[in-house]
This record gives structure tokens, C-alpha cells and sequence, in this order.
């Protein structure tokens, strides 16, 4: 059995914002596949402009790959018709091309995926897989942060099966995300000992084993952790949290949907959305386990994005008009203590008659959590209310003036107990 994920999240990078797809996370069983590999996944997207010159090139494949078949023979980037020489490594089911000197500034590039490239069972791609950019003018030097983590600092009675997760502004090197870079450690400075994995923004850490009851762990992002960029953390990020005495064995629940179960006139290019009870397990967030089909039985292509306690199907072409669609997802999908959906959880919607209206909606990923999201301040005078969150990067906390908040150590506000 394999699963795999893509996202998209939004992220700054040389100042501006910019969509990346999310790549990593697919699972092969043991002995190699029968399956012929895909790519499922490339970052700069395809048609993607503005792209740094500094950038780092990835694709991530559908399935474990013979690494050794990874090369820069398979994995080749071109400007017109000449080869730009490059560094090309895999890990993590990623293929990660690195340019020998920066790119050269408002010029399109092509990159190719060969069927040389080979899963574990010799098996290669079924044609070459190619897609293009174009590059700015500037470097990106900013550097990456963390902009969550789970459990948050200071959290008290965490589940003791839990998964320790970080989320960062930017795509990450999947290579510099090891036990050697996100660690745990607990009670005092006894290392717990676990697996480090990567999707999109989030990398993940998880315990070999139960964590100790009741006890402080630490757990450090360190420097030696880079974007796609080659921009490592400014300094290492630490945060604190307690253990409280118990498992989680509650299974996660469908809140809602969008469309809603029984929705009439679901506009053709809406993307499917649905809101977990708690949040998930990303690497289980896939095109397995979040399907869609219509008319009838027939399966629709798209991408699956997860998000804290969310899930979007963003279809890859519009769906037809006034059509009965029907959405499901597994129970294959899990949260960050491993407890499954109880039942498959399934629902229908029909779409309206007409052509969509306006612009494809753009996955804001992330950045959908945010009722103000700014990059150098936010500031107020008088009375204002926002209800909501407010996020600022590459910007300090400390540019977010005028509010009645208070920054706790979670690096999160709240409002003052008066």
C-alpha cells in the first residue's frame, strides 16, 4: 500500500508572497512496487515568475525511488537548450536539483524529470515529466521561522502518544530536517529518541515510544535547519511543554464540509474542503484518502492539502456543470496520535449549471488562519476589534503595536486578564 500528499501553502520569499506546492510523504511497502512512479509534485510550480536566483529545484515522486537513479542525468534543468550544471540529491522521496552558480534574472528555465528515474522495483517513469519558471531579479535572503508548533509552549496534559509538529513560513531542505535538528528532550536533557519527516511546511517528530507521564520535555528547531534557499534559522527556536497522564484514543470526526452535504449550485472550480474535530496527521491527508468522484464512479485528479485540523481537494480541472459529485474520506486518515476516523465519512453535492464565476479561488493554505496578514507591521490607535489571528513575517512581534495583547512564551498573543 502507498499514500501521498501534496499542498500548497503561501510563503515569503525576497519579500514577496508566493504559493509553493508542499511536496513529501508517500509511504511504499516493503519488497518495491509494481506501480510506475509519478512525479506528484514540483517546486518552483509550474509557470511560477519572480523566482529567486538562489533557488533550489525540487520534484518529490509518488513512491520510494532507486536513489542511485536520481542523478543529474534524470533530473535536468535547461535554459533554451543548454544544461545548467547542477548538484542533483534525493532523500525523503524528494529529488532536489541545486544550481552550480545562481540563475540568470528574467529568464525561463525547464526542468525534466527523465523516465531514467526508477522506484525501488527498477520500474521508471512513463514519460518525462517537464514544467517551467521563470526567475526575478533578486536573491532570497530572508530567513525561514517557525510559526507554530504542536503541542504550543507551555501546554500542560499533552497526550503521550503524541506527535510533536513544527510549521514554518517557508518550504524547507527536507535534507536539514533530522534527529540531529529537531530533537526532544525529556525529563531534563535526556534525548527522546524518534523519526524526523517533512511535508510541505511541516516536519514532524515523532517518539519511538510513549513520552514519559507528567514531565517537561524541550524540544529545539536548530540552525542547521534551511529553506529552500539555503536561508537557515536565525537562531535556534526551543519551546517547553508538559505531559499529562494519559493516552489519546478519541478518533477524529468530519465537523463540516464545503461544499455541504446536500449542497445545490457548488460552483464548478470550488475546491472541497473539510474541517477535522482536532487536528491531523498531514501524511495522511492523501489522494487515497480524500477522493472525489462524479459523474458516477469516475474518479476526478487534484491535489489534497492539510492544514492543522483541515483537508482541501483542489480538483485539477474545473468539475462539470450541474453534476452530482461524491466526496470521501477514509479511515485511513489519522491525527498526530494515530487514532483513525472511526468510519469512512462520505458526502455528495451537486454542481450549479452555469460556467464558474470569476478567477479559480487561490489556496491561501496557511495563511487562510489569518485575518491580517502583514510583512512589516501592524499597528492601531482608538478602538479596534479583530477577531481572529494576526501574523506578521518576516517582521518581529514586536512590530504588531497599538493592540491590548500580551506575548506569551508560545509566541502567541492573548488578551490581558484584567
Amino acid at each position: 500500500m502507498q499514500m501521498k500528499y501534496l499542498a500548497k501553502h503561501p510563503f515569503l520569499m525576497g519579500g514577496q508572497m508566493l504559493v509553493a506546492t508542499a511536496w513529501l510523504v508517500s509511504f511504499a511497502a516493503c519488497g518495491g512496487s509494481n506501480s510506475t512512479p509519478t512525479v506528484v509534485a514540483n517546486s518552483p510550480v509550474n509557470g511560477a515568475t519572480g523566482v529567486p536566483l538562489n533557488v533550489s529545484i525540487s520534484a518529490a515522486f509518488s513512491e520510494a525511488m532507486d536513489g542511485a537513479t536520481i542523478t543529474s542525468a534524470t533530473v535536468i534543468l535547461k535554459q533554451a537548450t543548454t544544461i545548467v550544471a547542477s548538484a542533483v540529491t534525493y532523500a525523503g522521496l524528494v529529488a532536489t536539483l541545486n544550481p552550480g552558480a545562481p540563475l540568470v534574472a528574467n529568464t525561463p528555465y525547464t526542468v525534466s524529470v527523465t523516465t531514467g528515474a526508477e522506484n525501488s522495483a527498477h520500474k521508471g517513469l512513463s514519460a518525462d515529466f517537464q514544467w517551467s519558471f521563470t526567475t526575478g531579479t533578486t536573491t532570497s535572503t530572508t530567513a525561514p521561522t517557525v510559526l507554530s508548533t504542536n503541542p504550543a509552549g507551555d501546554d500542560v496534559a499533552v497526550a503521550v502518544n503524541q506527535d510533536i509538529t513544527v510549521t514554518f513560513s517557508d518550504p524547507m531542505n527536507s535534507t536539514t530536517l533530522t534527529a540531529a535538528t529537531f530533537t526532544v528532550a525529556g525529563p531534563g536533557p535526556t534525548p527522546v529518541s524518534g523519526v524526523v519527516t517533512y511535508s510541505g511546511t511541516l516536519a514532524t517528530f515523532s517518539p519511538n515510544a510513549s513520552l514519559t507521564t507528567n514531565t517537561l520535555f524541550n524540544a529545539t528547531i536548530t540552525t542547521g535547519t534551511k529553506d529552500l534557499a539555503g536561508n537557515a534559522l536565525a537562531s535556534d527556536f526551543v519551546w517547553s511543554f508538559t505531559t499529562g497522564t494519559t493516552r489519546d484514543t478519541t478518533a477524529p470526526t468530519v465537523l463540516s464540509t464545503s461544499p455541504a452535504a446536500g449542497a445545490m449550485g457548488a460552483a464548478i472550480n470550488q475546491p472541497i474542503t473539510a474541517t477535522f474535530s482536532k487536528a491531523m496527521n498531514q501524511t495522511t491527508l492523501t489522494t487515497a484518502t480524500f477522493t472525489v468522484a462524479g459523474p458516477h464512479a469516475t474518479s476526478v485528479s487534484g491535489l489534497v492539502t492539510g492544514t492543522g485540523a483541515g483537508a482541501t481537494f483542489s480538483p485539477d480541472a474545473n468539475l462539470a456543470a450541474n453534476t452530482l459529485y461524491d466526496a470521501t474520506i477514509t479511515t485511513g486518515t489519522k491525527d498526530l496520535a494515530g487514532n483513525a476516523l472511526a468510519q469512512t465519512f462520505t458526502w455528495s453535492f451537486t454542481t450549479a449549471a452555469g460556467a464558474a464565476l470569476g478567477p479559480k479561488p487561490v489556496l491561501l493554505g496557511l495563511a487562510g488562519n489569518f485575518v491580517i496578514l502583514a510583512k512589516s507591521g501592524v499597528s492601531t490607535t482608538g478602538t479596534t476589534a479583530v477577531t481572529g489571528n494576526i501574523g506578521i513575517s518576516p517582521a518581529q512581534a514586536t512590530y504588531i503595536t497599538g493592540f491590548g495583547l500580551m506575548l506569551i512564551t508560545r509566541m502567541c498573543f492573548q488578551p490581558p486578564r484584567w
